[in-house]
């Protein structure tokens, strides 16, 4: 019934707004009709549904109160009940019995309690404490700590430097070893053209010479190629350069054998004695070039730390004593 009202409320009230619009939208063609009417007309109507809406509106149920908050009210609301003392046997009343005299006791018991009495109680004897250490104690404690500790570092930092330095003479020996390494094999394939050499007219001919000599240039130039590519280990800046300048003269010196090597194949093309001077100066340029190789490394081993017992050793596996000796082997073995 409610929503019946609703919706005649709500169609009066948009009867109320078309007629204030265009009265005739909501009366028709009738004579008279005017704003007013439909005011007086359907606002009337509108106010009537809508007292009837409220009218029929059902009423609103109460909110039912919750079993706990409901239990927790009562509980609330009921008085305190008295609290039972629990039921005991009577209890006798207490009669103070009257005080007991002390009795007298005989005089051997007393005469030795007033001594033990009056005698004044035994205080602990003071423990002697330990003497505080005296400020220069302590200042040469001090010391004598800081001291250690130094000579600790140090010892550290020594041994670091000791290992540090043993790892650059290994990267130096396995530098120096590529470097060898390079050159033994072209100096392999030299022996083998000089062996070449001296067997020609014999039981070798013009063909196995050249091919001899053509294989020797091969190698150096192999070797050469490979000089160049070799990386520079990374050791102290001195011991660096002077690594570079045997890397240099390495180079060099396999470049100028293999151009003693062509001139010597052009000399036995052409005879010409332009040949033989030019063969003669690459040989020596390249025998000054494994001079001051082998100066280089000796200079390096000098700034990386190594003893005169390493470096003779050294000098003695390059074949010689002295840096004269190795430089004069290793320049023999190049020609």
């Amino acid at each position: 019934m409610d929503m019946l009202f609703f919706l005649l409320c709500g169609a009066a009230l948009l009867g109320v707004l078309l007629g204030l619009i265009h009265p005739p939208l909501v009366f028709g063609r009738v004579w008279g009709t005017s704003r007013k009417k439909v005011l007086r007309w359907y606002g009337t109507a509108a106010v009537v549904f809508f007292i009837g809406f409220v009218v029929a509106l059902p009423p609103v149920p109460a909110p039912k109160p919750q079993a706990g908050l409901a239990a927790s009210t009562q509980a609330k609301l009921e008085p305190a009940e008295p609290l039972k003392q629990p039921e005991s046997q009577p209890v006798a009343p207490v009669v103070a019995e009257p005080a007991k005299q002390p009795e007298p006791q005989p005089e051997a018991q007393a005469t030795p309690s007033a001594p033990v009495a009056e005698a004044p109680a035994k205080q602990p004897e003071p423990v002697a404490s330990p003497a505080a250490p005296a400020p220069a104690d302590d200042a040469a404690k001090r010391a004598e700590e800081i001291a250690a500790r130094e000579k600790a570092e140090a010892e550290q930092a020594r041994q670091a430097q000791a290992r540090a330095m043993e790892a650059d003479k290994a990267k130096i020996r396995a530098f120096e070893k590529d470097l060898h390494g390079y050159d033994a094999v072209s100096a392999l394939y030299m022996e083998n053209a000089k062996a070449m050499t001296r067997r020609l007219g014999k039981d070798a001919s013009q063909g196995d010479l050249y091919q001899a000599l053509k294989q020797a240039r091969q190698y150096a130039q192999a070797g050469a190629n490979e000089v160049l590519k070799l990386r520079v280990p990374d050791v102290p800046k001195p011991v660096e350069a002077a690594l570079k300048e045997a890397k240099e003269a390495s180079w060099q010196m396999l470049l100028g054998r293999k151009d003693a090597l062509d001139a010597f194949m052009d000399w036995l093309d052409s005879r010409k004695p332009s040949d033989q001077v030019k063969m003669q100066e690459e040989s020596d340029f390249s025998t000054l070039q494994a001079a001051k190789c082998v100066a280089s490394l000796l200079k390096a081993k000098t700034a990386a730390g190594f003893t005169k017992e390493e470096i003779k050793a050294d000098l003695k596996a390059e074949g010689g004593d002295t840096l004269q000796q190795a430089t004069k082997a290793k320049a023999t073995r190049r020609k």
